[in-house]
């Protein structure tokens, strides 16, 4: 008897552990308690990724998703420019960022990361009528991930991240993006009035 308790026990101990263990990995969202007011004014950083033009198209596409919901947003290079200092480039905040944050009034960065936008093409075999032939894919994926960080703390307040890949003859990386962008756009926190 003592040896079956011992074994429920350690099965309920292992069932109690893999849902901490899956619930460890979520990223941070906004719960429906919470309220992003206090950190309606943002700016938007360099988004960093493996093409300078894709992130700054992302970032600029982002920044009027904010604005509609809600927030008062203000674009990196405004802010290089009103303070004369070169500020929000890099991945964290820094001594300088911080002092153009605050003399601005600004209460919170949106930081992103384009992790992947590739496509690579491949060949396959193909029953198209009578005979086999040779048809040309592209394969592309992309992922985005995006953050929001209280200015005076560093800390992360709110993040997500979508990925996408998708196989076909016409297909390419920007389309793949724009899904990727659809997914993340809908998961924006609204400002309450």
């Amino acid at each position: 008897m003592n040896r079956l308790l011992r074994l429920i026990s350690i099965f309920f101990i292992l069932i109690c552990c893999s849902f901490i263990g899956c619930s460890a990995g979520e990223p941070i969202r906004q719960s429906p308690a919470m309220t992003m007011g206090e950190y309606s004014s943002i700016a938007v950083a360099k988004f960093v990724s493996p093409e300078p033009a894709i992130g700054q198209r992302v970032a600029e596409r982002l920044a009027v998703k904010f604005a509609a919901a809600g927030y008062s947003v203000t674009r990196f290079e405004k802010l290089a420019k009103i303070s004369g200092k070169d500020v929000l480039t890099s991945t964290a905040l820094t001594p300088t960022d911080k002092a153009a944050l605050q003399a601005n009034g600004i209460k919170a960065v949106l930081y992103g990361a384009i992790e992947r936008y590739e496509c690579q093409s491949e060949q396959k075999w193909s029953w198209t009528g009578y005979a086999p032939e040779k048809v040309s894919l592209q394969s592309c994926s992309a992922s985005l991930s995006i953050r929001i960080v209280d200015s005076s703390t560093g800390l992360t307040v709110w993040q997500t991240n979508g990925a996408h890949s998708e196989k076909a003859p016409d297909v390419t990386a920007r389309m793949v993006m724009e899904r990727v962008l659809t997914k993340i756009e809908d998961e924006i926190p609204q400002i309450r009035q």
